[in-house]
């Protein structure tokens, strides 16, 4: 949590540092206050609440119950009037500032680079962090207001559900194909039938994802519709090392689409298609996810418009430039 110094707002943040430290000292340090100072601000807080809020054991200090409830509100001020400052420089400095986006594997691996590239050379003043993390914490964050904007992939027939707190925009779709290499052998006589059944595919050798993916379980429940076991050479943790094997000549995969394009087009790696049964359980949405009470900021906004434009288009194979 970033340094507060309004006056009120001071006696709720040595509140919430008392909770993680434990220890007026550590807390003063922390504040860059004398310990005398920190004290003060302490015994005034319970003054005005009339109830105490602290409780000493020698050098440590805890919360008492009525101080762990109290906590509960601070940190949610605090997190407002951090987010309100922020917003607010935004609209200071217009289109310049820092904004933070947590994306899903995908999404964060093979399209918001090449999103920030068309970024940077719009607005290089404008710091985007984003961080790779599973939907869960993505959407827990929003929550907290700790990240501005989220970028998911999730099931198109199944959408996640989530906190009404939160604008789900989806902007658009990534399917999962199978691909090889054209050395594999066993690739062969399908490719010269043009068509990939299912007894084809319990012969192909796959490379695949780790078992607590969310690719993999796409591709787990997709299988089981069609009734066949996939014969697994092994499997690795992420999209890019499956993608590396298979261009090493090493079995097949079902990978995004979107993972595979610069392969598929140099005809280092090929593609067929899937039987038609089960195909919608391998299709995902990429969505948008911001908390509908952000102020949406000329930075905000910019960003948030961009991504619904940009997106679909690069989701086609569209460069935009």
């Amino acid at each position: 949590m970033e340094k507060i110094e309004h006056g009120p707002l001071l006696k709720y943040h040595i509140l919430v540092l008392i909770a993680q430290y434990g220890n007026a000292t550590r807390v003063a340090e922390v504040l860059g206050l004398t310990q005398p100072t920190v004290t003060f601000h302490m015994k005034s807080l319970e003054t005005y609440y009339g109830v105490p809020l602290f409780e000493h054991f020698g050098r440590r200090t805890i919360l008492t119950d009525a101080g762990k409830a109290l906590l509960i509100y601070a940190e949610r001020i605090l997190t407002y009037v951090q987010e309100a400052d922020r917003v607010l420089k935004e609209y200071r400095e217009t289109i310049k500032g820092n904004l933070r986006i947590g994306a899903s594997a995908v999404p964060a691996t093979y399209l918001l680079p090449a999103w920030i590239a068309f970024h940077y050379r719009m607005l290089p003043e404008v710091h985007i962090a984003t961080n790779i993390m599973a939907t869960p914490f993505i959407v827990e964050q929003l929550l907290e207001r700790t990240l501005d904007l989220g970028i998911i992939a999730e099931e198109t027939y199944e959408p996640l559900s989530v906190n009404h707190a939160l604008e789900r925009v989806p902007v658009c779709t990534d399917r999962l194909v199978l691909v090889y290499h054209p050395s594999l052998h066993l690739t062969q006589k399908i490719v010269a039938q043009k068509e990939m059944t299912k007894e084809a595919l319990s012969r192909l050798p796959f490379v695949l994802h780790s078992q607590t993916s969310s690719t993999r379980q796409y591709i787990n429940r997709w299988a089981t519709t069609l009734g066949i076991e996939l014969h697994v050479l092994f499997e690795l943790p992420s999209a890019e090392a499956v993608k590396q094997a298979v261009v090493s000549g090493v079995g097949a995969a079902i990978l995004s689409e979107m993972a595979v394009r610069q392969e598929l087009t140099s005809g280092m790696l090929k593609t067929l298609p899937l039987p038609a049964e089960g195909t919608s359980l391998l299709v995902r949405d990429i969505s948008l996810l911001y908390h509908r009470e952000r102020y949406q900021s000329p930075l905000f906004d910019y960003v948030r418009r961009s991504l619904l434009t940009w997106v679909p288009n690069f989701c086609e194979g569209q460069t935009v430039s």
